[in-house]
């Protein structure tokens, strides 16, 4: 039996319940084995999702158009794009999304000086937007993102446990009333 090498890409997966093919993928890729399109075939609604993929010079992903076939809209399938940009570190800097609908929303970000997320701010309409400030520890693990829509402010924290080796072992998230929202637990195997 041949052995897989690290370019082999996955070209079909089907998904069957109880014996039964309910979706069917299947993906192509270019020269660079980069995925230039995924197709979602629904068997038992007789539709498919195509999202088709163009990439920059540095490998950035820069458009996604996506063909929902499975919701009619008008006679025509839906389709959304999203475009992206980004800065000389490939740090995306905006993401324009378009719908068939005539609906948008571009968001811009902002870095901090070693490179982390500080902020977004995102157009969601003609009135409507939602900014974002993230606020980081010690260990530049974020903490904290505050969210602004409009114009109401809520704020959601985070508690992060580290074990001696500054592993990070679990991270709680709360909502701004200070309710437990979920906990997320990092397991970590040594060799």
């Amino acid at each position: 039996m041949p052995k897989a090498s690290l370019w082999d890409n996955i070209t079909d997966e089907e998904l069957f319940i109880h014996n039964k093919l309910v979706q069917k993928y299947s993906y192509e890729y270019d020269d660079l084995s980069r995925l230039i399109e995924s197709t979602q075939y629904d068997i038992a609604n007789d539709c498919k999702i195509i999202e088709s993929y163009d990439y920059n010079s540095y490998n950035n992903l820069v458009k996604l158009a996506v063909k929902n076939k499975c919701i009619q809209g008008e006679g025509k399938p839906l389709e959304t794009k999203y475009n992206y940009t980004y800065d000389n570190s490939y740090r995306i800097l905006e993401n324009k999304t378009i719908a068939t609908s005539g609906e948008y929303k571009t968001e811009t970000f902002t870095y901090t000086a070693d490179g982390k997320p500080e902020s977004s701010y995102e157009i969601t309409g003609k009135d409507s937007y939602i900014k974002r400030q993230y606020t980081y520890d010690k260990n530049n693990v974020r903490i904290q993102k505050t969210e602004v829509k409009e114009e109401l402010s809520k704020s959601s924290d985070v508690i992060i446990t580290y074990d001696k080796f500054g592993n990070r072992l679990e991270e709680e998230y709360f909502d701004p009333n200070g309710k437990l929202i979920y906990t997320y637990k990092f397991i970590y195997t040594y060799y």
